[in-house]
């Protein structure tokens, strides 16, 4: 997976799927989210040369990827506070995001969540776009520009909270990415924070 092309083309699909998931949103922001990261997912498979950052589990993996949401909820938590005394419609566009889980069912969301969009968007976002990106240009550049690229496509949502909160949580995945080599722990870390954050104890 040395070459960017087998980056390029597929971002510019995930850019075009978020669009059609936050921008135009025209049947059910849930399935919409869930078939395009499964897509991208398996797509990414085909372009994987092998798969041992996939494969490569052991027993601390879940501990590590259930820390790391922990620890990746308080800081939102915190940022909460924060975000909402320093930016006055903060507020209103965090209303907005979980204003989405009123288009499905609870345990259909939380299934998506933690079985196709986590799973799908690290298959996608760091075991595909950062791991090209490290490759080329090295680490720390593939953490921060993966990061970026990961919150660029969120910006079809118009809005700033949900830009800044996807921007530090492709920090916090690249990061434990990057450091672990493998998969399994952000896996888990995205989809345990995503059930907490938007279904068991939202912010």
């Amino acid at each position: 997976m040395k070459k960017l092309t087998t980056v390029g083309y597929p971002f510019l699909l995930a850019f075009g799927f978020w669009f059609v998931s936050f921008y135009l949103n025209p049947y059910n922001f849930w399935l919409e989210m869930a078939g395009g990261v499964a897509i991208l997912a398996a797509l990414s498979l085909l372009l994987w040369n092998e798969y041992g950052q996939l494969t490569d589990w052991n027993l601390m993996s879940p501990v590590k990827g259930i820390i790391s949401a922990l620890g990746l909820y308080g800081l939102f938590w915190v940022g909460n506070l924060v975000v909402t005394a320093m930016i006055p419609f903060a507020e209103n566009e965090i209303s907005a995001v979980y204003g989405n889980t009123g288009t499905a069912s609870l345990p259909v969301i939380g299934v998506l969540l933690f079985l196709v969009i986590g799973p799908g968007e690290e298959i996608f976002w760091r075991g595909t776009v950062q791991k090209s990106l490290e490759e080329n240009y090295g680490s720390l550049f593939g953490i921060i520009a993966g990061a970026s690229l990961y919150a660029l496509v969120h910006i079809w949502a118009l809005n700033l909270t949900l830009f800044l909160a996807a921007l530090v949580c492709g920090l916090v995945w690249g990061w434990l990415y990057s450091r672990e080599g493998k998969l399994a722990p952000v896996i888990i870390s995205h989809s345990v924070w995503s059930v907490l954050i938007f279904l068991i104890f939202p912010v």
